[in-house]
This record gives structure tokens, sequence and C-alpha cells, in this order.
């Protein structure tokens, strides 16, 4: 059919005719027809059909009047023929694709299953590792129990256990959900530290207990001191390098919980807080170690060295600012861990020309009246720094006995006490029953008031010494947790003190907190309140001191200021003042009745701060300033009859640096007061 006969048809749609599908997949324009049936129009001659024609009839193997297989749609691929527009051609239905909304709901139907498996994953986990939280507990507690009371052949599967058991709960976190999980906007910080803290736990247990464990395997913590005092160094030996090797994956561990963001979980939140506390302990601990741990053999005589300590059996009821009177005093040589005592005497009432050869220096004279320890040993312990007060009793041990030592040990009636009851040990001297429940009344009451005079000292001597073998005799059947902790608590309340002539020992010494030096922190602000007789007696059996520390105030500077009061009463009755012996109710002449308590009371101020507003009501009271080992100080002099109250109020201001609260530090008391 030529071009000039394909004249456009009727208009009308009607009477178009229909054609068959070869008619209409051949070089026909196709339109839509209004009843969804296809209907032709003429085509228009152009070169570009005319070129494809010829195209096509050359091709050898198409066939003229074969029709384009059709598409799954039924149309043919020149269907998809568009116009120069871009449009589709006339008579082609517009394709369209799947609508956009469409494919964001599949999209996000298969999100949500994803995310659904991958919640399910990890709640999973979650469950797994809070199974494996309630069993590390339990574990720790059965390992905790088995490292107090010397179970060293539990420790290694115990520990064995533990690391399981953290081995497990991090399997649970190191899968790939968990890392995508840190992704998450807000919550994923607190994914990422959980799994910190669980990764931590395991190599804590993997690199650090379990090799503690198998170092102390089949080393008996227990047998470490022996019945008659013996410390067993090789068992020393092997705690100390096992507690070192600890130390690294411990401290990492201390580091990274200290140094986690707050989470967004409450929860987790009350966990962390709850356990920083107590690393906070280890994290000091620790470095403590590093200085105490290494000395300890040396100080214990290892290698066949003797060392040689001095004893001092202090006296509360004769106060005295590093704690009492020294009443007795005695050797204790250690060799090889091998404790031995030696005969325990009184030295005070001793003089000679030469003197102590010890020298206090102007401030120790102004503050503490420290004068007379130039020739007298029982001045050696008026001044509340122990370290000095230990170097002057070391001095007149040599001046007067010849006897030089490697360091001093001191210890009181209320210490003793503690030592007989925790080791349940008990003595006899002329018929007077001592043990853990009567040492110190015995010692500081019952000795001046139903003994003469002159047998007295040596009751107390004997006391002392007999004691103090019986302690070292029991220390073997004495439970170690409550055996370091009657040592600890001992420290604490200036009891019991310890002075090393070795720099590097009393280094570790003062790390163990027994050195019973004054603190010289200005971030750890402690005031001090401590006590010299002046009544020449034994008369502070009756001395009644509280402290207490008002709300303290902010100043401009960084500082804080806090209102303090100090009481000190005079317990004793006039029915006990009037029959009392000489040597309880004490003879100085400025003495205004036989029931008359002097006490010089010295208030040392926190390191870096001052004291001011010194009063004093009731009684008699007079103060004055001065400045001892770099700290502000007040020496008050007091006077009260019988049961008269001296009431001193003072402001304590701390040093801008201070970052912790007031705390009060004392002469320890012959007996606490109700």
């Amino acid at each position: 059919m030529s071009a000039k006969h394909m004249a456009p048809g009727p208009s009308d749609p009607k009477k178009r005719p229909s054609q068959g599908h070869a008619y209409r997949a051949s070089h026909v324009r196709q339109t839509a027809s209004p009843y969804g049936r296809s209907q032709t129009d003429g085509l228009q001659p152009s070169p570009h059909r005319a070129t494809r024609a010829s195209r096509t009839a050359a091709a050898p193997t198409a066939s003229a009047s074969a029709a384009p297989a059709p598409s799954r749609h039924g149309a043919s691929e020149l269907d998809r023929v568009k116009s120069r527009s871009g449009r589709p051609a006339p008579g082609k239905r517009r394709r369209r694709g799947p609508r956009w909304w469409q494919v964001t709901l599949i999209v996000v139907a298969v999100l949500a299953v994803v995310a659904g498996a991958c919640g399910f994953a990890m709640y999973q986990d979650v469950k797994a590792i809070q199974s494996e939280v309630g069993n590390v507990k339990q574990e720790f507690a059965v390992y905790k129990d088995a490292l107090m009371n010397g179970k060293s052949d539990q420790l290694s599967g115990s520990a064995a256990s533990l690391a399981q058991s953290t081995q497990t709960m991090a399997d649970h976190v190191s899968s790939p959900l968990w890392a995508l999980a840190e992704l998450a906007p807000v919550y994923g910080q607190d994914v990422r530290q959980a799994r910190e803290l669980v990764n931590s736990a395991n190599i804590l247990t993997h690199n650090g207990l379990v090799p503690f464990s198998n170092s102390l395997n089949g080393v008996s913590v227990k047998s470490l001191v022996k019945d008659g005092g013996q410390v067993d160094i090789p068992i020393l030996q092997k705690v100390i390098d096992a507690v070192l090797e600890v130390q690294g994956p411990l401290k990492d561990t201390i580091h990274t919980v200290q140094s986690m963001e707050p989470f967004h979980i409450q929860k987790l939140n009350d966990l962390i807080d709850s356990t920083r506390s107590a690393l906070s302990t280890a994290s000091d601990l620790l470095d403590e170690a590093d200085d105490v741990l290494p000395q300890l053999p040396s100080m214990l005589g290892a290698n066949g060295e003797t060392k040689t300590y001095l004893v001092v059996a202090l006296n509360n009821v004769e106060t005295r600012s590093a704690g009492g009177f020294p009443g007795s005093w005695g050797t204790m040589t250690v060799t090889d861990g091998k404790i031995s005592l030696g005969d325990f005497t009184a030295i005070q009432g001793l003089r000679q020309e030469s003197g102590t050869g010890f020298e206090a220096t102007a401030e120790e004279v102004a503050a503490f009246d420290m004068g007379s320890v130039v020739d007298n040993p029982g001045s050696s312990m008026m001044t509340p720094q122990f370290p000095r007060a230990a170097e002057a009793a070391a001095q007149s041990w040599l001046a007067f006995k010849g006897q030089a030592v490697n360091g001093v040990v001191a210890i009181d009636p209320v210490f003793l006490q503690s030592l007989l009851a925790v080791t349940g040990q008990a003595v006899d001297i002329n018929g007077v029953h001592v043990d853990g429940s009567n040492a110190a009344a015995v010692l500081m009451h019952d000795t001046y008031w139903n003994l003469p005079v002159e047998a007295q000292d040596a009751f107390f001597a004997g006391v002392a010494g007999a004691s103090f073998q019986a302690v070292f005799a029991g220390l073997g059947h004495a439970d170690s947790g409550d055996l370091a902790k009657t040592f600890i608590d001992g420290a604490l309340t200036r009891n019991f003190q310890v002075w090393m002539a070795d720099e590097a020992q009393e280094a570790a010494i003062d790390a163990l907190g027994f050195s019973g030096r004054l603190e010289d922190d200005p971030a750890k602000p402690v005031l001090g309140t401590y006590t010299n007789d002046y009544t020449w007696s034994k008369m502070d059996w009756y001395l009644d001191m509280r402290t207490s520390v008002g709300e303290g105030t902010k100043n401009p500077d960084g500082s804080t200021s806090y209102p303090v009061t100090t009481t000190v009463t005079n317990a004793m009755t006039e029915a006990e003042a009037a029959s009392a012996p000489y040597y309880v109710y004490g003879g100085n002449p400025d003495k205004r009745s036989q029931g008359d308590m002097l006490t010089h009371l010295y208030l040392m101020a926190p390191a870096g701060g001052s004291i001011s507003n010194v009063q004093g009501t009731g009684g008699v009271f007079s103060a004055a300033q001065h400045t001892v080992y770099g700290f502000d100080e007040w020496t008050c002099a007091l006077q009260e009859n019988p049961g008269e109250t001296t009431t001193v109020t003072y402001t304590v201001t701390t040093s801008p640096q201070a970052t912790e609260p007031l705390a009060v530090d004392r002469t320890p008391a012959a007996r606490t007061f109700s």
C-alpha cells in the first residue's frame, strides 16, 4: 500500500475497522479506544520509517508477513517506542512501576522481620548474660570465702568457673548484632559500655584471677603465721608474687569502670555507682602494694638477717598526745620470720648526765612542752606526730640500754585486749586473770586502785610482756580476716602505731596506715584534738572528751569553714575523788581540789587550713596559738573539778584544695563513754 492511499480514517471510533494481532504488530501506530480496543490510524511516511522498513526487508531470515513475538503483557517490542517528546507512543497505556509507598512498605516489613529476629537474639543474649551474672555472684562468694579462710586448694577451681562464666558473657556480646546496636542513638553508648565492662571482666578473670589462684595453689595462707609468732617467709613471698601478678589486669578493670560515662539506664548507673567506692579503695590498696609488699620480707628478717624492734606499751590513763604514757618497754627480734620477745621493763625513771640524746625543736617545745624529753624518756610521747615520738623513744632506748633498733611498735591496753580476744588467749599474773574482755580495765584501773605504788609498774610490765607472748603463741589459731581487721581498726584509732628507721620501710608502713603520721594532704582535711595529762597522775580513766562539727560554709576562695565544739568533762565523782589513791588523783600543785583534772588540749588545723575564734567556758581555760610541723596549732590549758565540763568553741577553715568533709582525729581514750 502506498503512502497516498493511507489517508486518516473516520473520526468516529465505531467506524474504524478492528485489526488482528498481526496487523497491530506491524508498522502501524496504535491509539487507545475508549472502549478498551485498539484502532488503527493511517501511517505517515517518514525517512525514519522507510529506513527501518528497508532494514527489515533486507534481513534474510525474517518473513515480511511475520509479526514480532508479543511481550508477556500482550504488546510487541514496538509498543515501547516513544515519541520524540519522550512520552509513550500514542495508543499505548502508560506503564507504571511499583508505587513508592508500596516499595517502602515492603522494605519496612523486611526490616521489621530482621529487627524482630535481631531483637529476639539480643534478648536471648541478655537473658543468658543475666544468668551468668548470677553464677558469677555465687561463685565469687565461694572464691572470697576460700581466699579469706586460706583454702588455697579451692581457689583454682573457683577461678576457672568464674573465667568460664565471663567468657560466656563475652561471647554473647561479641556478636555483630551487639556491634550494630552500638550505632543506635542514645542507648548505643550504653551498649558500648556494657560490652567494655563484660570484656574487661573477662580479661581480669583470665589474665589476673586465674594466674593468681594458680600461683597460690597448694599454699596455705592460714599457715602464713604459725603458732609461736613465726611468719613463713617462703609462703609470704609466694603471696607477694601472686598479688603483684594480678595488679595489672585489676588496675585496667578499675580504670575501665571509673572512666565510664553515665548510663541512660538507671539500673546500670546504680550498679556501677555501688562498685565505684569499692574499686577506688581497691585502687588505693594496689598503689600501696607497690610500696609495701617488696619491703615485708626484709622487715621480717628474711635471709637470716635479724631485725630488732622496740615495743612500747602505752598507758592511756596518763594521756600523751601520741597515745599514752610509755609505761613498759621491751624488744622484739625477728629472724627469718621467727619472732622472739625480750623482757619488759620501765625506763621512764632513769636519768643520766648525757640525757636521752634526743632534742625537741623550738616549735615542739613551744607547742607541746617537749623540753623535758632531753633527759626524760617518759616525755617522748608528748607530740601527736608519732614518727617524732618514736624517734625520741628509740634514741632513749639507745641512750639507756645501748641497743639500736630498726623500728618502734607502740600499743596500748585497748589494742592489747583486742589481740587477746582475736587470738583467744589469756594470762594470769599474781593471781589476776587477764583476757580479751578485761585487759584494759585491769591495766588502767584495777592496777592503780588495788596494788601498792611500788608494785604497779612491775605488774603493768609483767602483764604486758606475758600478754604479748600469749598473743604470738595464738596467732596461728586466729581467723586471718579478724586478725587483719584488728590491726587496721587499731591503727585507725591510734591504739596501734609503727615507725621504721629505714625510709623505704617507713613509707611502706605509712602506706598501710600504721605510721600515726599527721595527715598533710590539703585535699583530706583532718582536725587534730590531742591531749597531754598535767595532773601528774592516772586520772584520765575519767577523761571524757567529745568533738562535734557543725555544717560547713563555703568561702569565696574555695575553702570551707566549720563551727566546732570540743567538750572535756571530768567524769570522776566526788566520792571517787575522796577515796582515790594518791597515784590516781596526782600531785600537781595547781590542783584546786583532790579530784581536779589538769589537761592540755592541742587543736591542730587541717593541712593548709587554720583555726580561729577559740573560746572556752566552764572550768579554767586559757589558749595560745603556735605553728608546728607546718600546721596552725592552739594549746588550750584546761582544769575541771569532778563532774565539771569545759566547752571549747572554735572555727576550723580548710584549705581551698579540700575535696572531702572535715574529719576529726584524737588521742585514744582509756575507755568509751556513752
